[in-house]
């Protein structure tokens, strides 16, 4: 419950504030969630969030490099989708306007924001083989 408030939060700031570094706005939304909260707790929040984003910029650079290569990025989303390996690693996620970017699904979630967050990183971790435990 309080991740998904924390992870709203931090999801609201980040649209506004667009004109802001990213380390400002993560500043700024960890003394507005933090409250009572013990700072070295928080990370508990909050790396989560900045693992995903940093995920979603590094795909978005995959997804951009094959569409210079193949005319666009909805071509890229579709190559990518049905041959994985052309990617260092896949995320499941594809922005309904393929001109957005992929942090942009995550940006735009509004309810169970964690328990989605969650999902999509249990999502990305089962698209790449070599992320599986072999027993």
């Amino acid at each position: 419950m309080i991740f998904s408030q924390s992870l709203k939060l931090v999801l609201i700031m980040s649209n506004h504030n667009e004109d802001k570094s990213l380390e400002a706005w993560l500043w700024d939304a960890a003394c507005s969630i933090r409250g009572a909260k013990e700072a070295a707790k928080y990370k508990d929040f909050i790396l989560p969030l900045v693992f995903a984003k940093r995920l979603c910029d590094v795909y978005d650079d995959e997804i951009n490099r094959i569409a210079k290569e193949v005319g666009g990025r909805a071509k890229a989303f579709k190559l990518v989708k049905r041959d994985n390996k052309l990617v260092r690693f896949y995320i499941p996620l594809e922005p309904a306007n393929a001109e957005d970017s992929v942090w942009s699904v995550i940006r735009k979630l509004a309810d169970n924001i964690g328990q989605q967050l969650t999902t999509y990183l249990i999502d990305i971790a089962k698209a790449k083989p070599t992320t599986q435990r072999h027993h």
